[in-house]
């Protein structure tokens, strides 16, 4: 599931798959494809996505709705 919402992310921002391979460290095109056909993503590879895509990583208080803290590209 994680690696679909991260392709619609990608897409969103006009990004591909491939786009990923260097931020993630990832030697391979197919090495690339397994992390995302079998969801292996780590948090850290979460920011560094959000990092590529401009973005950050939040958790937010579902009671609340408010934002309780946010990962960007210095916390890796």
């Amino acid at each position: 599931m994680v690696g679909k919402k991260i392709k619609a992310l990608l897409f969103l921002k006009d990004k591909k798959q491939i786009d990923t391979l260097g931020v993630l460290g990832v030697s391979s095109k197919q090495a690339l494809s397994t992390k995302f056909a079998l969801n292996r993503f780590a948090v850290k590879d979460l920011i560094k996505i959000c990092g590529l895509l401009d973005c950050e990583l939040i958790v937010k208080d579902k009671s609340t709705g408010k934002d309780l803290i946010s990962f960007d590209i210095d916390d890796v």
